[in-house]
């Protein structure tokens, strides 16, 4: 897992940058958006392709970022790709914020920007990262099957009849959501 895409909104930009500058010197590929972008092209067809990109995804949750719907859209798209989401809590609103429940059965990391063990912080993400990266690599995870190996010894037709029906409870669920 070494590439991670971190979703903020611009009024996060520096713990963003800090998070980021971090995450390089540790030996991962950051994707931040305004790095990724191409003048003249789709703003929203760049982020995609970065996100699909990315191994893990990083969302900044905070006060700022539950006004955001760029954030929301990353963390949609995030989480229908079965992306790793990692949630990033910089403030007493970050857990205030709407797209919480989305990501709150997550493990969940702290950040205080203005803490004197910031830097203790951020060497808790890196570690918490580098253990995912030697434990998990998401690449091998993301070409196996969708489905478990004892459904799909089933026979094509129960598979699919059970595919189909989670597509539904899937589609169903999103509607409740929006």
């Amino acid at each position: 897992m070494d590439k991670v895409f971190i979703s903020y909104t611009r009024k996060d930009q520096d713990a963003a940058r800090l998070i980021a500058e971090r995450l390089r010197a540790a030996g991962f590929v950051v994707l931040l958006d305004t790095e990724t972008l191409v003048t003249g092209d789709k703003w929203s067809d760049q982020v995609r392709a970065a996100l699909q990109d990315a191994a893990a995804v990083l969302v900044l949750l905070s006060s700022n970022s539950r006004r955001s719907s760029w954030v929301e859209d990353e963390l949609q798209t995030a989480l229908e790709n079965k992306k790793l989401v990692i949630p990033i809590l910089l403030d007493e609103g970050a857990k205030q914020n709407w797209l919480w429940p989305l990501v709150a059965t997550r493990q969940s990391i702290s950040l205080d920007l203005r803490s004197p063990t910031l830097q203790d912080q951020l060497n808790h993400l890196v570690r918490h990262l580098t253990a995912l990266r030697k434990v998990q690599p998401i690449a091998a995870q993301a070409s196996e099957p969708a489905l478990p190996k004892a459904m799909l010894s089933l026979g094509v037709w129960p598979t699919a009849a059970i595919a189909i029906v989670s597509a539904i409870l899937g589609a169903l669920a999103a509607w409740l959501l929006r």
